[in-house]
C-alpha cells in the first residue's frame, strides 16, 4: 500500500502542475504572475520543468509568431502595392490594423499578448507612413519617443514580456537616436559631450527601473523583460565606455559605466535572488571593460617598444584575460548554485 502511494504522488503532482499551467494558458496570465506561479510549482530555473512546461510555451510561441508573421505580411503587402493605393486608402488601413488589433487584445484574452504585439509594430508603421508622407522635419528620436509613449498604455493594459520586450527597443533606439543628435551625429562619445552621454546613462538607467521587480506588480514586466531591458544597456554602456578611453578628457565617460556594471553586477548576484543569465551578460561587458582598460594601458605606455615586447605583451594580456575569465565562471557558478528567494525574484 505504502508503495503504490509513492509511485502515484510523483504523478499526481505532475498532473496539479500541468493543470495550473493549462489554466494559466487559459486565462492569459502572463509576465511576473506567470513566473511567480511557475516559481510556487517548482518549475524554476531545473531541467524538470522543460516536459510540463513545454505543452504551454509551445503553443504561447505559436500563436506570438503567427500573429507577428500575419502583421509583418501585412506590412509587407502594404509596401509592395504602394504606388497602386491612394494616400487615403495606406492611412485607413494602417489605422484600421492599429485600431483592430487593439480591440481583439482587449476582448480576446487569449490572443491578447500576439494582438498587443500587433499593434505595438501597426503602430510603429504608420508613424513612418506619416513621417515619409510628409516629411515634417521631426527628428527620428521624436518619432521612436512618441512611438514608446503611445504604445506605454498598450502595454501596461496587455502585462506580457511580447509586449514589453520589443517595447523597452523601441524606448532606448529612442533614447539613443537622442544622443546621436545632440552629440553632432556621433555614435561615440567625443570630448565636450559627457553630460549628453550622462543623460543617456541615467535615461536608459530609468528605463530598467521601471521594467524592475520593484513595479512588477503593477506593470506586469515579467524576466525576460528585465532581461532584455538590461541586455540592451550594456550593449549602450560597454561599447561607449570602451571608446572613451581613447579621447582625451573623457575619462569619466569610462570609470561611469565601469562603476554602473558593478553595482549591476552586485545586484545581479543579491543571495537567493540571482538571475544567472542577467550575472553573466553584466559579466561579460565588465570583462571588456577590463580588456579595453588593459589595452589602452598598453597602447598609452609600450607604445615606443619595439616589436620584441610584441609577444610577451600579448601573451601577458591573454593570460590575465583567460583568468579573470575562469574567475567569472566560477564565481557565476557559485551564484547560481544558491537557492532561489521566489519573493524576490518574481
Amino acid at each position: 500500500m505504502q508503495k503504490t502511494q509513492q509511485t502515484s504522488a510523483p504523478s499526481s503532482t505532475a498532473s496539479l502542475r500541468q493543470a495550473a499551467l493549462a489554466l494559466s494558458a487559459q486565462h492569459d496570465l502572463g509576465g511576473a504572475d506567470l513566473h511567480r506561479l511557475r516559481q510556487s510549482l517548482g518549475l524554476g530555473l531545473g531541467a524538470s520543468a522543460s516536459p510540463l512546461a513545454s505543452s504551454v510555451a509551445l503553443p504561447r510561441a505559436v500563436m506570438v509568431l503567427a500573429a507577428a508573421l500575419c502583421g509583418l505580411g501585412l506590412l509587407m503587402w502594404l509596401a509592395a502595392n504602394w504606388n497602386d493605393m491612394p494616400r487615403g486608402a495606406r492611412f485607413a488601413l494602417l489605422q484600421a490594423m492599429v485600431v483592430v488589433m487593439a480591440i481583439g487584445a482587449w476582448r480576446l484574452p487569449r490572443w491578447r499578448a500576439p494582438l498587443g504585439l500587433l499593434a505595438l509594430v501597426s503602430t510603429g508603421g504608420l508613424f513612418a507612413f506619416f513621417g515619409m508622407t510628409y516629411q515634417t522635419g521631426a527628428d527620428p528620436w521624436q518619432l521612436f519617443a512618441l512611438w514608446a509613449a503611445l504604445t506605454l498604455p498598450l502595454a501596461l493594459a496587455v502585462r506580457s514580456d511580447v509586449v514589453w520586450a520589443p517595447w523597452v527597443l523601441v524606448a532606448m533606439v529612442g533614447v539613443s537616436l537622442w544622443t546621436h543628435t545632440q552629440a553632432g551625429f556621433s555614435w561615440w562619445p567625443r570630448p565636450g559631450q559627457q553630460w549628453t552621454h550622462m543623460t543617456q546613462h541615467a535615461l536608459v538607467g530609468l528605463l530598467v527601473l521601471g521594467m524592475g521587480t520593484a513595479l512588477s506588480r503593477l506593470t506586469g514586466v515579467g524576466l525576460w523583460g528585465r532581461r532584455t531591458a538590461l541586455v540592451l544597456w550594456l550593449l549602450m554602456l560597454v561599447p561607449s565606455a570602451s571608446f572613451a578611453l581613447s579621447q582625451e578628457d573623457s575619462y569619466a565617460l569610462y570609470v561611469v559605466p565601469a562603476a554602473i556594471t558593478a553595482v549591476l553586477a552586485w545586484w545581479q548576484s543579491r543571495p537567493g535572488s540571482a538571475d544567472v543569465f542577467g550575472l553573466s551578460a553584466v559579466m561579460l561587458g565588465a570583462n571588456v571593460l577590463l580588456l579595453s582598460a588593459m589595452l589602452q594601458v598598453i597602447i598609452v605606455n609600450f607604445k615606443d617598444l619595439r616589436g620584441d615586447f610584441l609577444i610577451p605583451i600579448t601573451l601577458l594580456t591573454t593570460l590575465i584575460m583567460a583568468a579573470a575569465l575562469t574567475g567569472t565562471a566560477r564565481w557565476i557558478m557559485s551564484v547560481a548554485a544558491q537557492p532561489l528567494n521566489v519573493k524576490e525574484t518574481v
